[in-house]
């Protein structure tokens, strides 16, 4: 219920995860499939206007949460679990 006036409230679901692995934050999932579908580094920096160091950040991120050695892998595991 809610009063009048009042702003509404809105519930943020967490992303699902691999069983056994780190979820991944909202961010990390908007960078992993900017990678999905092929871009570069900085053409995901340009998109979600941050800066190049912010995307390698979140890679290596991404890279630990679901236990990766490349953006590749990273992509297939994501797709196998329906991540993206």
């Amino acid at each position: 219920r809610r009063l009048p006036g009042a702003p509404a409230v809105t519930r943020v679901l967490t992303p699902p995860s691999p069983p056994g692995l780190r979820p991944l934050s909202l961010r990390e999932l908007e960078v992993l499939r900017l990678l999905a579908d092929g871009r570069s580094n900085d053409h995901i920096a340009d998109s979600l206007f941050i800066s190049v160091t912010t995307v390698r950040n979140h890679i290596q991120n991404i890279l630990r949460k679901l236990e990766g050695h490349s953006k590749l892998e990273a992509v297939a595991l994501a797709f196998r679990s329906r991540l993206i």
